[in-house]
């Protein structure tokens, strides 16, 4: 079995910055989630039944707190390059999008 070696100081600081980029991407993404109960109040025709308000609730509750936790998070982790920060705000804003958009629909469908 070949022996590996330890994550250079170089690698790891390149997955910080990713995860950091990641996180902060995520936490807009979920801070604009939570501002689903306004755009159904302004446009009450696109609202959901009245007996499922309660996922708008819940889902907008939890975006909220996940917002304030992944920027928490990622404010202490150390930055990267520039191309690391842009590509990981891409992907951790369309990949926090992607999850609450499943689980906003399962709540809503109500299987």
């Amino acid at each position: 079995m070949p022996q590996t070696r330890p994550p250079s100081r170089a690698t790891i600081s390149f997955m910080k910055g990713l995860l950091r980029a990641l996180l902060f991407g995520a936490g807009l993404s979920f801070a604009l989630i939570a501002l689903v109960p306004i755009v159904f109040w302004l446009s009450p025709e696109i609202a959901p039944p009245a007996g499922r308000t309660w996922a708008v609730g819940a889902s907008s509750a939890f975006a909220l707190f996940a917002s304030a936790m992944a920027i928490w998070k990622a404010k202490r982790l150390p930055a990267s390059s520039w191309l690391v920060a842009i590509i990981g705000w891409i992907v951790g804003f369309n990949l926090a999008i992607f999850i609450v958009e499943i689980v906003f629909i399962a709540l809503l469908s109500g299987r």
